[in-house]
């Protein structure tokens, strides 16, 4: 368990915004600064964000030009599926793709052969599989060769990693072992989730 009581933590809901489900958003800690508050624009149906744990695809973005307020409440900025009724419910805001500073592709594992991509490939070009219900979370391989190439990594470098769920990180490397060790790691990043991206038996929390 974890005690988000901490004034370094960050909500990343705002419940001002409309998502407001308590469901999915309880009210955060008053240790928390509302100026820690991630800031949303509600412009679906839902009172909940959805990010699914079946199949997800994520990605992080900055707008330019305008800010993400005045872009997402641009009502010509909305879209709809072909042939979905043009109801709140079917809303989706486009996003120009040069707005993309990175992606994650996830297919279920146990639906592979009925999965598709949804983004294209200059944002993404593979995927990583991700099995549901099981605890399980993706976490980033490391660049072997540029990790090891840093001259203050000589030594501090802890190999035989065995959190990996199926084939783990190829480089075999254990990152939070080695920065525990005084490691600099330097991750995968080629916008292909298929090199970048394994399936790990447990999360990473980072706290004080």
């Amino acid at each position: 368990s974890v005690n988000y009581a901490n004034k370094d933590y960050y909500a990343m809901y705002d419940p001002e915004s409309g998502y407001n489900h308590k469901a999915y958003y309880p009210s955060p800690s008053e240790l928390i600064p509302t100026s820690q508050y991630l800031k949303a624009v509600e412009y679906g149906q839902g009172t909940g964000w959805p990010l699914s744990t079946f199949s997800p695809a994520m990605f992080i973005f900055q707008t330019k030009g305008v800010t993400p307020h005045d872009y997402a409440t641009n009502v010509a900025n909305i879209i709809y599926a072909p042939g979905a009724a043009q109801t709140k419910v079917n809303a989706n805001l486009r996003m120009p793709n040069e707005w993309v500073l990175d992606a994650i592709e996830v297919f279920n594992t146990a639906y592979i052969a009925n999965s598709n991509k949804r983004f294209p490939a200059e944002i993404d070009g593979g995927s990583v599989q991700m099995t549901n219900k099981m605890g399980y979370t993706l976490y980033r391989n490391v660049d072997k060769e540029e990790t090891e190439k840093l001259p203050e990594n000589k030594g501090k470098l802890v190999y035989g990693y065995t959190m990996g769920v199926s084939t783990g990180d190829p480089s075999g490397i254990d990152a939070e072992a080695s920065i525990k060790n005084g490691a600099h790691i330097i991750y995968m990043d080629t916008n292909n989730s298929t090199n970048d991206f394994h399936e790990r038996k447990a999360f990473s929390i980072k706290g004080k």
